[in-house]
């Protein structure tokens, strides 16, 4: 198809990013990222349900542990290359 966009279904999709535990109660969250290579530059971001970013990072190993301090509630982890978006996780902090 020239020129067009290809369209995939949920199901055809694997999902490259994990975010867990979730829901946490604690400080320790990890992000694990398949298929992690250094040179693409991930980064994560942060952000409240009023879409202010609360904090954000760089993901330097195939892991990376956040630490915060964040109140108990709901947050949107947004992953992301050098070029863009790689997905939005939901991520419930209940302590």
């Amino acid at each position: 198809m020239k020129g067009g966009s290809q369209i995939r279904s949920k199901a055809d999709t694997k999902r490259l990013v994990t975010l867990y535990p979730n829901p946490s109660n604690g400080e320790v969250v990890t992000i694990s990222i398949d298929s992690f290579d250094l040179s693409t530059g991930y980064k994560y971001s942060v952000y409240n349900l009023l879409g202010e970013s609360v904090f954000s990072g760089k993901i330097n190993a195939k892991e990376t542990v956040l630490s915060n301090s964040l109140n108990a509630g709901v947050y949107i982890v947004s992953i992301s290359n050098n070029k863009e978006i790689i997905e939005n996780i939901k991520w419930i902090k209940t302590q």
